[in-house]
């Protein structure tokens, strides 16, 4: 065979084969043809040479190609010219090799000749100079002069997307480098971005199951741990792991490096035993290799460290750690893994005592840290939080406060840097960081005794801002969006209401005796294809991204929007952090804020036992659910207790503070979201409700948020005694009303609310409240005097629909539903058995909470019958369908259901349920009900809401209180707040 055949062949072996064993020896009888034909100066002597360094490329064994490289670089030059494009493409390969044995002394001059042969050639902006741009950016990006790398990265991408076609497999490598490099910046909307566009040329060039479609989905997946979307990171690397053995064999250099990403995304899940296992194999795989690349075993040696430093193991983790900087020593290739390395072993250091040793170790590390990433990026701030941590041991309290403020600094940056094109889901996974940041400063401050001072600005600061963060940036988004700016941002909304609709029907049908785990892979598609969506809606909104102003929360700009004579009581359920970082016990904190800009913060202790009442206030509302029968004095007796244990933990420490009068915006946390304040029973017998008018928020913030009204809409519709059983045809129908036949109060102690444990909406069905006609029509009346210039619509009986709920309710001032609820709990979705035998995991009913509560509207017994053939509703309304509607200048909702008020409790964002559905909708007070009161005990209390004449929300739901109080106490009745104390109003007070 000729010397041209033989490369043909080796060509064939590398692409189609896969054998680049058997492509190296194929290679080396070329270049003896070659040699034999040509002489040893010929430049097809040359072409061979750089031949076999690509295969030894591939096969790892950097040294091995310098000799080729050179021989190649040396006969073009001579042949050719100095300036021949050839000598540049040897030159470029002899600067990997270079890069790969640890010497970029002589690895940056190939590039940069290179660069200036290219340049000559084919002009500054051709694509050859993109290529070479990206290559002396990955140089410096790997000698840590990120600042240097930056830029090029940037050009390169420019020129290359200006003169290659799209889909070019040149600018999809572009893409991923400096997707890789934007990820270590902490710019991780950025990142994503550009990571989904090389995933697309990737998939349209070389499919969905290519190795290289499978390395831009690895790339994502680390993007993806940074972001705390660990499961996700965990699906992709398994999938990829099967890709490249394939492709690259077991044992493939590839391979290791996706083992280790799967045991990132496993440990950030807290799966310390079993990313142990990937992490073993992943070494032994480096160690097969030559050596040359072993500065890549020294992130491997760093991951497996810290996992046995989780389980105990300090002694292999030191061992790990130490083997890890004699690495360092011999690499002058800059990479993180030394200064990872360091802060470990500090920390090991620090719980054995040897402080000097540690504080040195971590000094050493933050510097290098800083000198790879910048002073400003997360790698800096996770060394911060250490150090102090370290501070905090050693009681050096005023480095300790200071390391662990600039953390959080850099935290809070990065999340408001990121989090406005993220989808809420994702922004909720990714606000843990910044929120153990923001607990491990107030660790820090309660340790040095200054938690309780109303003298440092910045822990009112860190408390009003820490709470609710992701939730105030959804509503603001979804404020700010203008549905109707242009073609685009259109079909993205409707394409994203149609999915959650989609999503939400789905769940409401259940799984209807088919195999359940193709019913949790459905649910598990529509979910993801929702955040996709909801993340490129927020892409679309510049408006929002350029707003600085929503990102100032301070403990001043808030007291500035107080009203006088009103205090914001915000309450934060918070992680101290004990000193060795791995214990945690949950503490409650109060902040009482007032017009003059004073904060008072008050630790109010551990959470178990204000969390023990607080359970014992819910069992005992439940309880009186199922009594069917008037309160009694034992009823009464029980109730004070618990209420006056509550008042004597969550108020008393703060009463002196407060003057009787004073109007309350209250901002609950955890498990007190959950509870009644206006309930809690004083000192003196009598209940908070009397001594102040009472409002809540979700946060103080709302207060910035609030102050920016827009137009609001005009009129009421209300919907009442919804036909439960109504067909599909009847409840389409339109004009007149269609008559009811009027239905008797038989039991005045029907509930207006299904909860279960179960989640089986498809078995659900409910009974007629015939008290709610009456409350809608007395409603519609009384506004139609009140205010003759707006319209009142009620819908009742087979029109009281979800059709005309979704249809009807934009464009309307006030929005009242007085029909059933439902809250589940998913209890039994952990029980439910699979067709393999395994059991079904919690999710199995839908991981967002948003589906677990909703409303049932006319036809809701007949589960979606009839409803496919005429493309219409099912009749129940899930509070993620809520939550997709445009409600925008809709100042008041009312709830009308029991429990209404519930949902899952999200830490630091409050209740995931009706009420939040529809603030994020655009609503701004929400009127909704803690636990389950009797259909006529709701009609009264709505009567009166109607009824009161009042100028804010807290003077109007302290009056209907008041009212009934004095009503029971004439009578000689208990006061339980059972009938009266379930309503409360949220939102723009």
């Amino acid at each position: 065979q000729t010397y041209y055949e033989l490369l043909e062949r080796v060509d064939s072996l590398r692409r189609f084969d896969r054998k680049t064993d058997s492509a190296l020896v194929v290679a080396k009888l070329a270049l003896a043809k070659a040699e034999e034909q040509f002489g040893t100066s010929d430049t097809a002597v040359a072409r061979v040479a750089h031949k076999i360094a690509r295969v030894l490329f591939g096969l790892a064994r950097l040294r091995e190609m310098i000799p080729y490289c050179e021989r190649a670089v040396a006969i073009r030059e001579k042949v050719l010219g100095h300036d021949h494009p050839e000598v540049a493409s040897s030159l470029i390969l002899l600067g990997f090799a270079y890069g790969g044995i640890d010497r970029p002394d002589q690895q940056l001059p190939c590039y940069l000749r290179a660069q200036t042969i290219l340049e000559k050639t084919y002009g500054r902006n051709s694509a050859p100079v993109a290529d070479i741009m990206n290559l002396m950016a990955q140089f410096y990006h790997d000698m840590g002069r990120l600042d240097d790398a930056e830029p090029l990265y940037r050009q390169s991408l420019i020129i290359a997307e200006m003169s290659l076609d799209p889909n070019d497999r040149r600018i999809l490598y572009k893409l991923n480098t400096f997707a890789y490099l934007l990820t270590e910046r902490g710019d991780y909307a950025n990142a994503e971005a550009l990571y989904e566009r090389a995933l697309v040329i990737c998939e349209k060039i070389f499919g969905r199951n290519n190795f290289m479609t499978a390395g831009t989905r690895a790339n994502l997946a680390g993007l993806y741990i940074m972001q705390g979307k660990c499961g996700a990171a965990e699906s992709i690397m398994k999938r990829s792991i099967l890709t490249f053995e394939k492709s690259h064999g077991v044992d493939g250099w590839v391979v290791a490096g996706c083992l280790d990403l799967l045991a990132e995304a496993l440990i950030c899940q807290g799966r310390f035993s079993e990313a142990e296992p990937p992490l073993l194999r992943s070494i032994s795989i480096r160690e097969k290799r030559t050596g040359e690349l072993e500065f890549g075993k020294a992130g491997t040696l760093n991951k497996l460290a810290f996992v046995y430093m989780k389980q105990g193991k300090n002694l292999e983790a030191k061992e790990f750690l130490l083997r890890v900087l004699e690495i360092a020593e011999k690499t002058p290739v800059a990479t993180d893994n030394a200064a990872y390395s360091r802060k470990l072993l500090a920390e090991l250091f620090r719980r054995e005592g040897r402080f000097a040793e540690a504080e040195s170790l971590y000094h050493n590390a933050l510097v290098e840290m800083e000198r790879i990433y910048g002073p400003e990026t997360p790698p800096v701030a996770g060394v911060l939080e250490s150090f102090g941590n370290y501070s905090r041991t050693i009681g050096a309290t005023t480095e300790s406060l200071r390391r662990s403020a600039r953390a959080l600094a850099i935290r809070e940056r990065t999340f408001r840097d990121n989090v406005s094109v993220m989808s809420e889901k994702d922004a909720l996974m990714f606000s843990q960081s910044l929120r153990r940041s923001a607990f491990n400063y107030l660790s820090c401050s309660l340790d040095a005794g200054i938690l309780d001072r109303s003298s440092d600005p910045r822990m009112g600061n860190i408390i009003f801002s820490s709470k609710v963060q992701v939730s105030d940036g959804v509503f603001e988004r979804r404020n700010d969006f203008n549905l109707g700016r242009d073609s685009v941002g259109r079909a993205l909304w409707n394409s994203y209401r149609g999915t959650k609709a989609e999503l939400s029907h789905l769940y409401v049908k259940g799984p209807q005796g088919k195999n359940p785990d193709a019913y949790r892979r459905k649910l598990d598609s529509l979910s993801s294809a929702a955040d996709r969506l909801e993340s490129d809606l927020f892409r679309q909104n510049e408006n929002y991204k350029r707003s600085k102003e929503r990102s100032n929360i301070t403990t001043q700009r808030i007291a500035s929007l107080l009203p006088d004579k009103t205090m914001l009581v915000e309450y934060l359920r918070y992680d101290y952090l004990e000193q060795d970082s791995d214990s945690i016990l949950t503490h409650y904190l109060v902040a009482l804020l007032d017009r003059t800009g004073e904060v008072l913060i008050t630790d109010l202790g551990e959470a178990s036992e204000l969390e023990n009442i607080i359970n014992r206030y819910r069992k005992h509302f439940l309880g009186l659910t199922t009594d069917q029968k008037p309160r009694t004095r034992r009823d009464q007796s029980e109730y004070t207790s618990i209420a006056h244990q509550l008042y004597r933990l969550i108020w008393k420490p703060i009463e002196s503070r407060v003057k009787t009068g004073t109007t309350l915006f209250i901002a609950p946390d955890g498990g007190l979201n959950l509870i009644s304040f206006a309930g809690l029973v004083t000192d003196d017998g009598k209940y908070l409700i009397e001594k102040h008018p009472i409002h809540y928020l979700s946060a103080g913030r709302d207060m910035i948020r609030l102050q920016e009204r827009g137009t609001s809409n005009s009129g009421l519709i209300a919907f009442g005694d919804p036909d439960y059983n109504a067909p599909v045809a009847l409840r389409l129908l339109v004009g007149e009303e269609i008559a009811m036949n009027p239905a008797e109060v038989k039991d005045p102690y029907t509930l207006r609310n299904i909860r279960s444990g179960c989640g089986v909406l498809g078995e659900m069905t409910v009974e007629r409240l015939p008290a709610t006609r009456t409350e809608v029509q007395a409603i519609a009346k009384s506004w139609r005097v009140v205010l003759p210039c707006e319209e009142a619509i009620v819908y009742i009986g087979p029109q009281a629909s979800e059709e005309h709920f979704k249809t009807s309710t934009s464009g309307k001032r006030v929005i009242h539903l007085a029909t059933h609820g439902y809250f589940l709990q998913g209890e039994c979705a952990p029980n439910t058995v699979g067709p393999t035998g395994r059991f079904l995991s919690r999710e199995f009913v839908g991981e967002n909470p948003l589906l677990q509560s909703g409303l049932f509207l006319a036809g809701a017994n007949l589960h979606g019958k009839g409803a496919e053939e005429a493309n219409t509703e099912d009749g129940i309304v899930t509070a993620l369908e809520v939550s997709s509607m445009d409600l925008r200048g809709t100042d008041l909702v009312v709830l009308s259901a029991c429990e209404s008020g519930l949902g899952e409790v999200k830490r630091g964002e409050g209740v995931y349920g009706l009420r939040r559905a529809f603030q994020m909708a655009g609503a701004r007070t929400v009127v909704s009900a803690l636990w389950q009161i009797p259909d006529v005990e709701t009609m009264k209390i709505m009567k009166e809401l109607y009824s009161q004449k009042a100028a804010t929300y807290p003077e109007l739901m302290q009056k209907v209180a008041l009212k009934r109080i004095t009503e029971l106490r004439l009578r000689g009745r208990p006061t339980h707040p059972y009938s009266w104390g379930a309503f409360i109003a949220t939102g723009d007070w």
